[in-house]
């Protein structure tokens, strides 16, 4: 191909984006517009990031029942595809700048949402330490640490200052050591996902695995349910991994956690932490709003001296105090009237 028809090819898939076929004929020889490789025999991509998004935006682009039925069907729709597209365009390694680099040499890459009204359909690639650096920021934080959360634990069940601080210490060390691995094709990554308000250790090595990257992106935002957190040592809240701290729980083999991971990434009924926050939140208002409207647990009111010529309180009458009965509810029976 001549330097003058690369050109205007460019500015043709500039302006008008790619064509699915050209854009599935060039992923199946592996080859860009000018013969380069665009997936290396490492499985990582020889695109740039920039080249890299406009690929995976364009096949969004260029199929769009096949991105409507994956948004449907999943919650993380992005990172279902970039685990349906990297077979194709490669791992994404690049250096701080999106450029390409040399094999095992870049950082470790995410696909996020960049939607906006003008284009609802829209992703980028951010630096995977990046994107959990602004976790903390997110509506639903993730669980972390403190001294103080230590020295509080500590003073409760017995332990002097010193010591609890000292524990606190070694915390932090065996954190920074699990995290600092950073192993080829592997993904340092949470068992129990971060954002579950429910049964979660939060940020700690105990709820941390190097997981492969392909088994992560299957993984996800599932869930682990609570016999496999048991099984795994997982702690299942803030105040059990601070326990397990203070009484220095040995961790369950990596074989042992790698499988059950692997279990979970291949579970395709498995809920996520999305699906189940969503759900146990909406019980949790129902539950509210019965006791309100049934003026039943924190609602209840104090009954006050009854007229014996009206028969009134606030609000109840005598037969009201008297002559109650079970009511079955979603929450067990209750007495009520």
């Amino acid at each position: 191909m001549s330097k003058r028809l690369k050109n205007l090819g460019e500015r043709l898939d500039s302006h008008f984006g790619i064509s699915a076929n050209y854009q599935y004929q060039r992923w199946a020889s592996n080859k860009q517009s000018d013969g380069k490789l665009i997936k290396r025999s490492d499985g990582s991509t020889n695109l740039t990031k920039l080249q890299w998004m406009k690929e995976f935006n364009n096949w969004i682009k260029n199929n769009p029942k096949e991105w409507k039925s994956i948004s449907k069907k999943h919650t993380n729709r992005y990172e279902v595809l970039t685990q349906k597209l990297v077979p194709f365009i490669g791992r994404m390694e690049w250096d701080k700048d999106g450029n390409v680099v040399g094999k095992g040499k870049g950082l470790s890459y995410v696909v996020k949402n960049a939607s906006k009204k003008n284009n609802p359909n829209y992703a980028t690639a951010q630096e995977r330490g990046v994107r959990r650096d602004t976790r903390g920021n997110r509506v639903t934080k993730a669980i972390k640490y403190s001294e103080k959360d230590f020295v509080d634990w500590g003073r409760r069940n017995g332990y002097s200052t010193k010591q609890s601080k000292a524990i606190f210490n070694r915390f932090q060390q065996r954190n920074s050591a699990q995290s600092s691995k950073n192993l080829m094709g592997l993904h340092n990554d949470h068992n129990q996902p971060y954002d579950s308000e429910f049964q979660n250790g939060g940020e700690t090595y105990r709820n941390k695995l190097q997981i492969k990257n392909n088994i992560n992106l299957q993984k996800s935002n599932k869930l682990m349910t609570k016999a496999e957190m048991q099984m795994t040592k997982t702690p299942m809240s803030k105040a059990a991994n601070i326990a397990a701290e203070f009484n220095d729980v040995a961790l369950v083999s990596e074989k042992v956690r790698q499988n059950i991971i692997n279990k979970i990434a291949k579970d395709k009924n498995r809920i996520t932490s999305t699906e189940n926050n969503a759900r146990l939140n909406a019980a949790k208002i129902r539950r509210e709003n019965f006791m309100k409207n049934n003026k039943f647990g924190k609602y209840k009111g104090t009954v006050k001296a009854i007229n014996a010529k009206t028969k009134s309180t606030a609000g109840l009458q005598v037969e009201d105090l008297f002559e109650s009965k079970l009511i079955p509810t979603a929450f067990g029976p209750y007495r009520g009237v």
